[in-house]
Parts: structure tokens; sequence; C-alpha cells
């Protein structure tokens, strides 16, 4: 395997473990919220948008001979681009680090309590966020390459696997019944709002 491919399969692990993860925790929501039929428009419709916007932003980095975002919006837009990009890249960073804080602050107390038999309760919640920000998401921001996360990142997909190997098992039993077609939002279209930038976000892989 030649240097190229093996910093090609690191770099694809890695943006494979940042959509799988968003996918696992968000699209359950979202196909609740929005229904099956209408999210998998949605699902399309923002994976196209993304690969425009991907392909666009390519393209003009290549033909500008720009390596990120900000020197790129520099040479477009001069300096109150180059801010502007800053600050927005900034905000979305803040919003998906609480999204982060929200997910683990609900789903990490129960679980802890479960494994250590003690009560879920709110001095818990506030000690495993504490936990987390000081001993997980601290030491993973201050990191200048994500290059020595592929293995980790390569675990986290094959814990994903087994999980959904898992779920489709306990499913199979009821899909087959074919008792659950009335039961099933297929269409609802309230959850647009809510539920659009959740698929956008996930498909863009948090970066």
């Amino acid at each position: 395997m030649t240097t190229c491919t093996y910093n090609c399969l690191m770099n694809v692990i890695n943006i494979g473990n940042s959509i799988i993860g968003v996918s696992i925790l968000a699209m359950p929501y979202c196909f609740r919220k929005c229904g099956i039929l209408l999210s998998m428009v949605l699902i399309f419709i923002s994976g196209i948008l993304t690969r425009l916007a991907c392909y666009l932003l390519l393209k003009s980095a290549i033909m500008a001979r720009r390596r990120n975002f900000e020197f790129l919006a520099f040479h477009t837009f001069g300096s109150t681009g180059k801010l502007a990009v800053e600050m927005s890249v900034i905000g979305f960073l803040i919003g998906v680090c609480i999204a982060f804080f929200v997910v683990i602050g609900d789903l990490g107390p129960p679980l802890a309590a479960e494994f250590l038999t003690i009560e879920n309760s709110p001095n818990l919640r506030a000690n495993v966020l504490m936990l987390v920000g000081l001993c997980v998401a601290l030491p993973l921001g201050m990191l200048r390459k994500i290059d020595s996360l592929t293995s980790l990142s390569a675990l986290s997909i094959a814990f994903y696997l087994c999980l959904i190997l898992k779920i489709f098992a306990e499913a199979v039993p009821n899909l087959a019944l074919n008792e659950w077609w009335h039961e099933v939002n297929w269409w609802q279209s309230d959850g647009i709002l809510p539920c659009l930038p959740i698929f956008s976000m996930a498909l863009s892989c948090q970066t």
C-alpha cells in the first residue's frame, strides 16, 4: 500500500466515523419527526446540496491555490470575507460542541448509573459532563492533526456495525409480522424545520 493510498484510507475512515456517528444518534429522531418518505427526500436533497457545495469549494480552492476556508475567503472577498468565515466557523464549532454535550448529558448518566449501580441524579450528569469535557473533548480539541485518531475511528465504526446488526436482529421478528404498516409515520411536514439542519450537518461531517 502506497503512502498516498494509506493517507486517503485514513481520511475516509475519519470522515466515515463522523458521518456514521451523527447518523446513528440523530437520524432516528429525524425519521420519527418527518416520516420515512419525507426523511429520505430530505436526505437526498441534502446530499445533492452538500456535494455541490463541496465541488464548488474544491474547484475554487484549486483555482485560487488556497488550502483552507480562511485564505480562500481572503483571496475572494478580502479581510471582511476572511473575518466572516472565521466567525462562521467559530459559531458552527460552538454549536457542534453544545450538541455534543447535550447528547452526552442525555445518554451518559443513565449508562453510568446502570454500570456503576448508583442513582441517576443531576450531580451524576454534571460529573459525567465534566469528566467527558476534561478527559475527552479537551485533549481531542488540542490535536493539530486527526491522523492519530484513525484507529479509534475504525474501532467506532466496528462498534456502530455491531449496534446496527443487533438492532436489525431485534427488528426482524416485528418486520416479519407485517403489522407495522399502519403504525409507521410516512410523511409529516411539520418536522422539516427542526430536522433539515440535522440532515445537512450529518452529511457535511460536522466540519
